[in-house]
């Protein structure tokens, strides 16, 4: 058994106990080699398990947790000793004790400093955000994301320093082709997720990056609050939590707290660079020229502008343009657009490269089939930021429709290159880019690699129509006919549900409701 003044591994001597859980303990130990403190953690898989399935999955996490911390590196996040994973034999017992060691963290985690110190304020909010948003993104970089999906009070560390370190993770998962298509084949999946501060789709076993951020809101609402979640209320109407009233806190903070909790993942900000993009936003907008402007309302405001000067001016312009183009982002979710394609406009008076307004003003364009126009703002949302990868997608597939495909395979080419240094890339602009090109290749009869990126899009997100049409097309172009049946079927479905605002999504519904008709059963026949 692990106890007291045992020595593993020729190295490590067991101190004093931490903790002790369902299915292991924690101990301090002091390294030999290093003469340092550290932690040690034991899973006991000899313990009492509901069942083998899962006996199997808690060995998974605890071995999953060991292998996430020996590869990362990031100040926010513990380090595993490179040799410190080990099985300890007992001779008594007949399975081994599974271990690892890995750096002590002083400190306190905020669960228990919010019990000593109760509430914290928004700067202090702010500043634990930020560092937090720091260790998401670096976590959800990785090559596949790495999800958390434990985050809340007690498994985030303030050190002595002033730094947070987040910790326990145990529930760590890579997003890998493999998880997401067992997410679409709802096969069965590991679900962790912590009461009142899990988003929905994570209870349900469908966690993605934005699930990670979900938690972190919720985190950041408790401790500013000053109460663990399951102490708010909820409304009974909207089942949202209660909280606004019970802080002090700017309404643009609030509304970032508030976008980070939203219900539907789509909602919420797009990566945790966005959030934090946002977030610096409101401090620079805090600490800047315009210090205490909190709604920036052009109009009313012209005046005090022009007292800024020239000199503060170049400094000025471009934070004026960032906060008008977010309360146009604002208004855009919440289907305001006459006042969000207002603020745009207004946001490129003050910055001509404000790469977003473009964007969103070649969206309202597209919407009211001024097609050229359309185009001219997506390309000039490109030549503002290079790296603005829903710009390539929608300029790309507006010269699809155009019939210019040769065009549309280079642009998406361009997008997709670029696409992972987008700080606001998500998996369904991905998804999208891949379709598209794969649509574009289609149209150049460059088949293979069509269904190559039309395979990818569904990796990315499996549920939407269009590559499913598209890779029904393909299928019959290559007179694959029993997975042209599929793909149309699944392309018929999902067609009934999704994306019916879309001409070619309308158009492809027909052919698929066609092909279906034929009564198909080893060649097509005509209805």
């Amino acid at each position: 058994m692990i106890e007291k003044d045992l020595v593993l591994q020729g190295r490590y001597e067991v101190e004093t106990a931490i903790g002790s859980g369902s299915f292991g303990q924690t101990w301090r130990v002091r390294d030999r080699h290093s003469q340092t403190a550290k932690v040690l953690k034991v899973l006991d898989p000899q313990q009492t398990f509901t069942s083998e399935v899962d006996r199997a999955k808690v060995i998974a996490l605890f071995e999953r947790e060991a292998q996430a911390l020996r590869t990362l590196d990031h100040p926010g996040i513990p380090k595993a000793d490179p040799e410190g994973c080990f099985l300890h034999h007992d001779p008594e017992r007949f399975e081994p004790y599974h271990c690892f060691v890995m750096a002590e963290v002083p400190g306190q985690n905020l669960r228990r400093w919010q019990q000593t110190h109760g509430a914290i304020d928004e700067p202090q909010a702010q500043q634990w955000l930020a560092q937090l948003l720091d260790i998401l993104i670096y976590l959800h970089g990785q090559n596949p994301a790495l999800l958390h999906r434990d985050i809340k009070p007690s498994n985030i560390m303030l050190q002595p320093n002033g730094q947070l370190v987040l910790i326990d993770f145990g529930g760590v998962r890579e997003v890998t082709e493999t998880y997401l298509q067992k997410q679409a084949a709802e096969q069965s999946m590991t679900k962790l997720f912590a009461s009142g501060y899990s988003a929905t789709e994570q209870i349900q076993g469908a966690t993605t990056t934005r699930s990670d951020l979900f938690s972190l809101g919720r985190t950041l609402i408790s401790l500013l609050v000053g109460e663990p979640i399951s102490e708010l209320d909820f409304d009974a109407e909207t089942n949202e939590l209660r909280w606004r009233q019970r802080v002090k806190v700017s309404e643009l903070f609030g509304d970032l707290l508030a976008a980070l909790t939203a219900a539907q993942p789509k909602a919420r900000p797009a990566s945790a660079a966005v959030a934090q993009r946002r977030l610096a936003q409101q401090s620079r907008w805090r600490n800047g020229v315009l210090l205490g402007w909190r709604k920036f309302r052009p109009f009313r405001r012209v005046s005090a502008v022009v007292m800024v000067g020239a000199i503060a001016w170049p400094f000025a312009a471009p934070w004026i343009s960032d906060q008008l183009n977010e309360q146009g982002y604002q208004a855009f979710i919440a289907d305001n657009w006459s006042r969000a394609e207002h603020l745009f406009r207004w946001a490129l008076r003050f910055d001509p490269q404000q790469a977003e307004s473009h964007y969103y003003l070649g969206y309202f364009d597209e919407e009211r089939d001024e097609i050229e126009q359309a185009m001219t703002r997506y390309q000039r949302a490109i030549d503002a930021q290079e790296t603005f990868s829903r710009a390539y997608n929608n300029l790309g597939r507006l010269h699809l429709l155009n019939d210019n495909s040769d065009v549309a395979v280079k642009i998406l080419e361009q997008g997709i290159s670029i696409m992972e240094d987008d700080p606001q890339i998500n998996d369904s602009n991905r998804s999208t880019l891949h379709k598209n090109l794969g649509w574009a290749l289609k149209q150049r009869e460059r088949l293979n690699e069509s269904e190559q990126h039309l395979d990818r899009a569904l990796n990315w997100e499996s549920d939407r129509p269009a590559a499913h049409c598209l890779l029904a097309q393909v299928y019959e172009a290559q007179d694959q006919m029993e997975e042209a049946r599929t793909s149309w079927q699944t392309c018929y479905e999902y067609s009934a549900e999704q994306d019916q605002d879309l001409p070619e999504i309308q158009e492809w519904r027909e052919d698929a409701e066609s092909f279906l008709a034929s009564g198909w059963t080893g060649q097509t026949t005509n209805p």
